[in-house]
């Protein structure tokens, strides 16, 4: 074992990837088409299996209906007032009596299932009715010994075979007498048996029950009775032969469900059900080559291509080896020369898989480390520019000018009390501004700023702006950047609400989300659509006259601050909409961090 590991660990990445490939592959492919043509085989013969048996119930299901059908028929008979006064008075019964119940007779016999009527008398009158669509001339229904038996048993019905007449050949009938059922009839006043009716049964309809019921291409139906012989088949020849020596009899006759029996050099799969109330047997025969017959050629094809996946395999193989160690050594040289101290090579690379990841990542490593300190000096500088630009957002000139043309109109209208409000209102807006030097101040102290402003607000555009602010208890005492809401309260106002006739609506909320906290400012204005907000955080310039700039500023403020998981996305909807959400991390004013 330790020398086949030695051997391994001893050849080269390509080989290791051809050896352990190919010899898997073809194995795992040799192992499916086994398991496939097994598999396939047993599932073609359970389907049949479950078919026959189906179709042998339905075959039974059938029977029943059929026996029934005649049982209903002899109690009509049995029951009928003309019948009763023709048994009672046989030899005084007038010859309209006759008449009725020759009629009633002729009635039911018109049943597609019955083949012959026969009502015997109790003694031997001589009379009797046959109502019949043929008639045996060589049986006399007077003188039958079995009638006599009959009348002797206990039991006031049953089903008999005509085994004295088997398959008689009947001259004006299509097929050939099978079974009668008998039934005693009684005296409706006296209960005394006066007569017993006797329905018979051609074999054909219990052929017609399933000539139908298909069992595949070849597979065929017989029906015995309790001794091997054939009650019904649709090989009329066959009727009355015994078939107890056929090889398949003995399995049957034990027990009922499905068998493979040999018969020759063919294999048979043999399904039979027991139909009890008769004493029959419900036998289905198909050869098992006609029911894998489909898998068989399934087979074929698998072996067919599964020698051409071997084949493949192997070319395969060899190709894919060789095109995942080549790369491999070819990154090995270039570390070794790297090491060496050439920093100028260039790596280049064609593929988007994983060693090409794997380039990218090492030509990536090795770009950052040369552009390590450079990155550090360009972040210094840019944190100077954003402080920059929080200044001049505290001092914001155009708003303060706004203000206090606004105060001068005011001053010009004698409105006294509405100078005083404002000049209150945009002294505590800079108090809050200012906020002795802090940078994070709580969001009560943000929203308190925020209100400020939009009291200024409403007296520059009177009857117009609408504002509200909402904020979870649990979310008053977060810290967030300051003055984060003004430069995106302003934007929206200028750049969204102003291009709208109807009512201009802001809300401010402040929520606990997932363990951050979450600012959303919404605004009823123009809206942006998608390619406007990709513009919005695309901007490369410091430039102040860009539109939605401070939107962009302060995204980057609060990712300095905060990390990149945090700072501003935005939903919006032209001519609808604008939602601007600030993310900041869940954080007391007493554990904030120290940002720009």
């Amino acid at each position: 074992m330790r020398l086949l590991r030695k051997l391994f660990n001893g050849i080269s990445l390509k080989k290791k990837i051809f050896v352990l490939l190919v010899p898997c592959m073809a194995g795992m492919l040799l192992i499916m088409l086994l398991l496939a043509g097994v598999y396939s085989n047993n599932m073609l013969v359970e389907k049949m299996i479950d078919n026959s048996y189906q179709n042998l119930n339905v075959i039974s299901e059938k029977l029943d209906l059929l026996t029934q059908n005649i049982e209903s028929y002899s109690v009509l008979v049995l029951t009928n007032k003309d019948v009763q006064k023709w048994l009672e008075g046989q030899k005084n019964a007038n010859y309209s009596v006759k008449q009725d119940v020759f009629a009633y007779l002729l009635n039911i016999i018109k049943s597609n299932c019955i083949s012959n009527l026969i009502i015997h008398t109790y003694h031997d009158t001589g009379e009797a009715f046959s109502v019949n669509k043929f008639i045996d001339p060589d049986r006399k229904i007077e003188d039958t010994d079995f009638v006599r038996q009959f009348y002797g048993m206990q039991e006031s019905y049953l089903w008999k075979l005509n085994e004295n007449y088997y398959f008689t050949s009947m001259p004006l009938s299509a097929g050939k007498c099978v079974m009668s059922y008998y039934r005693k009839i009684y005296n409706e006043n006296t209960v005394e048996v006066v007569g017993c009716v006797e329905l018979m049964v051609d074999e054909s309809v219990i052929t017609e029950l399933y000539e139908n019921i298909r069992l595949a291409d070849t597979g065929h139906y017989v029906i015995l009775d309790h001794s091997g012989k054939v009650v019904s088949y649709k090989d009329k020849g066959e009727l009355g032969k015994d078939y107890s020596d056929k090889e398949y009899y003995n399995a049957i006759s034990q027990s009922e469900g499905n068998h493979k029996i040999t018969i020759g050099n063919q294999e048979y799969l043999v399904t039979n059900k027991m139909y009890k109330k008769l004493g029959w047997n419900i036998v289905g025969i198909v050869p098992v080559a006609e029911v894998v017959k489909d898998s068989r050629r399934l087979q074929l094809f698998l072996l067919f291509l599964g020698g051409f996946f071997i084949v493949l395999t192997v070319f395969m193989g060899s190709f894919l080896a060789k095109y995942v160690s080549d790369p491999i050594i070819r990154l090995k040289k270039i570390i070794i020369q790297i090491g060496e101290g050439r920093r100028d090579i260039k790596i280049s690379q064609d593929r988007s898989d994983e060693i090409g990841e794997l380039f990218i990542a090492f030509s990536r490593m090795i770009e950052k480390n040369d552009d390590l300190m450079k990155n550090l000096l360009e972040e210094q500088n840019r944190k100077k520019e954003y402080e920059l630009a929080l200044i001049q957002s505290q001092l914001n000139p155009h708003f303060l000018y706004n203000t206090l043309e606004c105060i001068c109109g005011m001053a010009s209208l004698n409105k006294t009390d509405d100078i005083i409000f404002v000049v209150k209102e945009l002294a505590f807006f800079y108090r809050g501004v200012l906020s002795k030097g802090n940078k994070v101040i709580p969001v009560k102290t943000e929203l308190n700023i925020i209100e400020r402003y939009f009291n200024i607000l409403k007296y520059r555009y009177p009857n117009k702006l609408n504002y509200e602010i909402d904020c979870q208890k649990e979310a008053e005492n977060c810290s967030i950047l300051k003055l984060c809401l003004q430069p995106i309260v302003e934007n929206a106002v200028l750049h969204g609400l102003r291009g709208k006739k109807n009512d201009w609506n802001i809300k401010v909320q402040v929520y606990i989300e997932n363990e951050r906290v979450i600012l959303c400012v919404y605004d009823s204005g123009i809206g942006m659509d998608s390619e406007k907000i990709k513009d919005v955080f695309n901007q490369d310039e410091w430039d102040k006259e860009k539109v939605n700039f401070g939107i962009k500023a302060t995204d980057e403020r609060i990712k300095l601050c905060y990390g990149m998981d945090y700072g501003i996305h935005i939903e919006s909807e032209l001519g609808k909409f604008t939602k601007v959400y600030f993310v900041f991390p869940y954080n007391t004013i007493d554990h904030a961090p120290e940002c720009v």
